[in-house]
Parts: C-alpha cells; structure tokens; sequence
C-alpha cells in the first residue's frame, strides 16, 4: 500500500520536473543585468550601510547602549519574585517528590524522577536569568533609538 503511493508521488514528482525543466533553462538565456544598474546599485548599497552606522545607537567603541544598566535592573526586579517562586517549587518538588512517588513507584525512579525535573527546570530558570541582558540590551537600543526620531 505504502510503495505504490511513493509510485504515484515519485511519478508525478517525475511528470513535474519535466515540465519545469524547460522553463529553467529558458532561464539561463536571460541575459546579465546592465554594468550601470550593478553599479548604481552597489553604490546606493554603500551610502545605506554609511548612513545606518551614522544612526547607530552604540557608541563608537561599542559600549552598551546608554540605558542597559537601569533597564537591566528593571528587568531584573520584574523577574526575581517568579523565579524565586520556581527555584522554591523545584526545591520542593526534589524534597518532597520521592515521597510522593515512592507509594506509585519503585525506590530508584522515585528519587531519579524529581531530581530529572528539577535539573530541567533548573536549565530553563538559567535560559531565563541568561537571557536578561540580551533583552535589557535590545530594549536600552529602542529607546535610544525613539529617542533619536523624536529630536
């Protein structure tokens, strides 16, 4: 049953790729775009890349962005009290989930299956932690970014 549906498909995907074939080679017949438009275009890409350095909210060193440390103090401070909330559930589950379990399930599986969780929680709580500065960084960006347009 499964063979003579990949027969079909083979089929038709042999059927459609030699009807497209010609129209691919039509392609190779067009002929190369004008040196002025390759020039021209190269140039206005040029004076693009110039004018978004000019517009950069970095400074020229490369320093953070002016208000990372605030915004990262408020993402922090929105952050601590549901992540503490986490930590002390996954505390709780690895110091009270073996005793839960251990009437469902053996001995070794009730002391490895909290402690699994807890080491996925664990790796996601970091994800987050680790992922605030980036997001500080991005938002100190923007407002300097708006900013700069409302001058």
């Amino acid at each position: 049953m499964w063979r003579r549906a990949d027969r079909r498909r083979d089929a038709e995907l042999q059927r459609w790729l030699q009807e497209l074939a010609p129209r691919l080679d039509a392609l190779r017949e067009l002929p190369p775009p004008p040196p002025e438009l390759l020039r021209g275009t190269l140039q206005a890409a040029r004076q693009e890349l110039a004018r978004g350095r000019e517009r950069s909210p970095r400074s020229p060193d490369n320093r953070l962005a002016e208000g990372f440390p605030r915004e990262l103090a408020r993402l922090a401070a929105a952050a601590t009290p549901p992540l503490l909330l986490a930590l002390a559930f996954n505390a709780w589950v690895v110091l009270r989930g073996s005793q839960l379990l251990g009437a469902l399930l053996p001995e070794p599986a009730a002391h490895a299956l909290p402690l699994a969780y807890a080491v996925g929680a664990l790796g996601w709580l970091a994800l987050v932690v680790g992922s605030l500065p980036l997001a500080a960084h991005r938002r100190a960006l923007s407002m300097l970014a708006r900013r700069r347009e409302s001058r």
